[in-house]
């Protein structure tokens, strides 16, 4: 049932319907693997704009416009699964490509208001309780969202910006 919640409520939020992933090129190369954490066991992607100024077809002009306005240049959305492959601990993750660093910092910083200052993750990071973590390296801004209190989204966010610094 989380699911299915969840599914319909990133496809609400977003505007749009799922997208097919072989059409996706570079922001593919930003999304993290599972083998990379030892507690994702999977990892579906929901959408994917490799280019905002050609978005595919599923994806409404609104969620296009916002984003351009925001400096993004391509975009992901994806869930990874704590644990048990087929179990109901999922995380929401957007992966936003922007076209400065800055940008990507500034949507960190400016979007969380009462959140709690991370240091040592990226060049940029909040947390929002145990339920939402964002940090930017470079020009990528990534935010981790779950509602399960047995996610340890501190822990994810630190292997992802570790592997995005690598890469």
């Amino acid at each position: 049932m989380k699911v299915v919640l969840t599914v319909l409520f990133l496809n609400v939020i977003l505007g749009c319907s799922p997208s097919n992933t072989s059409d996706a090129g570079k922001i593919q190369d930003l999304i993290m693997p599972v083998s990379e954490h030892a507690e994702l066991s999977r990892i579906e992607i929901v959408l994917a704009i490799d280019d905002i100024d050609n978005p595919p077809d599923t994806i409404s002009e609104l969620v296009v416009q916002t984003l351009k306005e925001s400096g993004v240049v391509s975009a992901v959305n994806l869930t990874y699964t704590w644990g048990d492959p087929s179990g109901l601990l999922l995380i929401d993750a957007n992966v936003l490509s922007f076209s400065t660093s800055e940008a990507a910092r500034n949507s960190v910083l400016g979007n969380f208001e009462g959140a709690e200052m991370i240091e040592g993750i990226g060049d940029a990071a909040v947390a929002l309780g145990d339920h939402s973590f964002s940090f930017s390296l470079e020009n990528t801004k990534v935010s981790l969202a779950s509602i399960s209190e047995d996610v340890s989204l501190s822990s994810v966010a630190e292997k992802y910006a570790a592997w995005l610094a690598s890469n």
